[in-house]
């Protein structure tokens, strides 16, 4: 079984759960575009900031371009280019 993440939607003034069994399915249903399609830009994004900006932390990175967990952004980075953010911006 696969790992969820921690989605959450607003309603009203509270967090609720949001489903995470088959929320990429059912978003490709709605949106037409996976998971890896969407990423591909804040990839892309990611790859220019850690070239152009060799001060700012892998954190920082990661949040500006939409991750809210860095551990998650070096994961789906590796599984995108083969190489950490931090062995990326010392190859370039």
């Amino acid at each position: 079984k696969g790992k969820g993440l921690p989605y959450f939607s607003r309603k009203g003034n509270r967090a609720v759960p949001f489903p995470v069994r088959g929320t990429e399915r059912n978003m490709k249903k709605i949106v037409i575009i996976g998971a890896n399609d969407f990423q591909r830009p804040l990839i892309q994004k990611a790859k220019e900031l850690l070239m152009n900006r060799p001060e700012t932390e892998i954190q920082h990175i990661a949040h500006q371009v939409g991750f809210q967990d860095a551990s998650h952004f070096i994961s789906v980075f590796r599984t995108a280019t083969g190489y950490t953010p931090l062995e990326f911006r010392k190859l370039h």
